[in-house]
């Protein structure tokens, strides 16, 4: 049996790293601007991206083993994948309230409903 959760987080992921990966890859090596936090924006962000290409292979790997390890092994890692969708939900809120469109994967609807399904299906697991 597949387990909805994981799989649903594994669809979410795996875009957006695919996302940060392609962001990441255009990002100059060097900048003209002096403040150094410029300086580490592509080595953060692709390590984001390979962040989440690694969760959502592990959330692969749920979604379609036949035994899943004993229950709390399952509930702390859909609890933990849960913590992760926090993030991009806030972030959607605050480009619906500045009025910040872009259609990047969707667009901040798409992302906060996706992301708000994304988590109450690893919550219901949680449990």
């Amino acid at each position: 049996m597949v387990q909805l959760a994981f799989l649903l987080h594994s669809l979410v992921s795996l875009p957006a790293s695919i996302n940060f990966l392609n962001i990441a890859i255009h990002i100059p090596f060097e900048t003209r601007l002096t403040h150094n936090s410029i300086h580490q924006t592509r080595p953060i962000v692709f390590s984001y991206a390979l962040l989440l290409l690694s969760t959502a292979i592990i959330s692969l790997v749920f979604a379609f083993t036949a035994i899943l390890p004993g229950g709390s092994t399952r509930r702390m890692l859909a609890l933990g994948m849960m913590v992760y969708h926090v993030g991009p939900i806030l972030r959607a809120l605050v480009r619906l309230k500045r009025g910040v469109g872009g259609k990047e994967l969707g667009g901040p609807m798409v992302h906060l409903l996706t992301h708000l399904v994304v988590v109450l299906a690893l919550a219901i697991t949680a449990l």
